[in-house]
């Protein structure tokens, strides 16, 4: 099955997501070939070309692809979350991004990238920015930048009288 996937990319350019039939489906969403791809590599099933697995999922977590990428994934990376006015379903991409970005950040460990290691690592975080302290749940966000959120943190600070 790793051998299917790195060869579909290598033809089709794209890592695919619930193939069927060495058919692209583009049914479900995320990554999900990176699980497969560290569980075989963790199970000593290593008869696949680790470089061009690692190079898939790589390329699938950076930039939309011509196949089966990510969706919204620039809202991803530049939020660190994918907010409900991108997708409806943006809080369940972000957990199976984050999820997805863990697998990549155990295959960098393991091929030694420890730029990409340590990228892959913070990203798997970004789980965090959907969970609500207030509802103890995963919730949907809206779109806020890094910027505006200082902005409101320190407004929201100044008027409840709070120092920063």
């Amino acid at each position: 099955m790793a051998n299917s996937l790195v060869l579909m990319f290598q033809q089709g350019k794209g890592l695919s997501r619930w193939p069927i039939a060495n058919v692209y489906t583009s049914c479900m969403f995320g990554d999900n070939a990176n699980m497969l791809f560290i569980d075989a590599y963790r199970k000593d099933i290593r008869n696949f070309n680790i470089t061009e697995a690692y190079t898939a999922m790589y390329l699938n977590a950076m930039a939309p692809q011509p196949k089966d990428g990510r969706g919204n994934i620039e809202d991803y990376i530049l939020y660190h979350y994918i907010p409900i006015e991108s997708k409806e379903t943006g809080t369940s991409n972000t957990l199976n991004y984050a999820y997805n970005d863990w697998a990549i950040a155990e295959f960098a460990q393991i091929l030694g990238l420890t730029q990409d290691e340590a990228m892959f690592r913070e990203r798997a975080t970004y789980w965090r920015n959907v969970f609500s302290t207030d509802a103890l749940f995963m919730c949907a966000r809206h779109a806020v930048t890094q910027k505006e959120k200082a902005i409101y943190f320190l407004f929201y600070s100044v008027s409840l009288g709070r120092r920063v």
